[in-house]
């Protein structure tokens, strides 16, 4: 299995300074308080960003130097990312219709499907989350309900939640009290393991816009990936375009998505990628 591949399933699947409230003049919230202040934050449902991302993985052999890139999410559920070599065309894009799940492979002319996104995340690396949560981490938002909160905190001028589930996933968030945006976000599976961990940058906005993240990076444990995404720009659509279910082009052998779930197993597992 190509790492390539295998990053852009769980980046999907799936740092930098911020400037920091003083703490004395933090409002006093309650845990309903706050959740109010979570679920009010403004956010289209309909979004196009262009960013810039490095990756790196030394079980996967991933050093990448940076690459452009484009997303498109239709919340909550659907969702097309493309990376771009220098020159502006694809390397790899992958998409999800909420249903379905595609990988684009251009180097290889392969393409890898599956026709039930939630059964192939259920056995990936980020197969803790759901499709709508893997989105809402990479827009910024938190991955939590309220019939999961477990406790809140201060922890110096951000406020720790935590939240567990039924199935004993638990989610930790540190958030901006003031603002209601992540500034970290990580899960951890029913045994303790951490399956993904994200750091966020300032959150900016455009003019009345919603507040956006700068930059997210993502990192998952079990394959020792880093994925830093910097976005450029955020534009908000009026209606999603038709681009969550890409056709195989002719000429591309496709191949079932349980080949990614295999490979990635076998990288946290110690094995080669291949």
């Amino acid at each position: 299995m190509k790492p390539a591949i295998v990053v852009l399933s769980i980046l999907v699947g799936v740092g930098g300074c911020q400037k920091r409230t003083p703490v004395d003049a933090l409002p006093e919230l309650s845990q309903d308080a706050l959740l109010t202040q979570l679920a009010a934050r403004s956010m289209p449902d309909t979004l196009r960003a262009r960013f810039s991302v490095k990756l790196k993985s030394k079980p996967l052999g991933i050093a990448a130097p940076p690459l452009g890139g484009g997303l498109v999410v239709a919340r909550p559920d659907r969702a097309f990312l493309t990376v771009l070599n220098p020159v502006g065309s694809p390397i790899l894009t992958v998409a999800t219709d909420g249903r379905g799940l595609s990988f684009l492979n251009t180097r290889d002319r392969q393409a890898f499907r599956e026709d039930d996104v939630a059964g192939i995340l259920g056995t990936s690396a980020a197969g803790q989350v759901t499709v709508p949560e893997l989105i809402g981490v990479l827009v910024g938002l938190v991955p939590i309900t309220a019939s999961d909160l477990a406790r809140t905190r201060r922890d110096g001028d951000a406020v720790r939640v935590q939240f567990k589930r039924a199935e004993g996933v638990v989610v930790r968030a540190w958030v901006d009290p003031v603002r209601g945006t992540p500034r970290r976000v990580e899960v951890e599976d029913r045994k303790g393991r951490s399956v993904v961990e994200a750091d966020y940058a300032v959150f900016e906005a455009d003019g009345d816009g919603p507040l956006m993240p700068t930059r997210v990076t993502l990192f998952v444990p079990s394959v020792e990936l880093t994925v830093d995404l910097r976005y450029k720009t955020w534009v908000a659509l009026d209606a999603p375009p038709d681009v969550f279910a890409p056709a195989v082009p002719e000429g591309w052998s496709t191949l079932p998505m349980s080949d990614f779930a295999k490979g990635l197993a076998n990288v946290a597992a110690g094995a080669s990628p291949e």
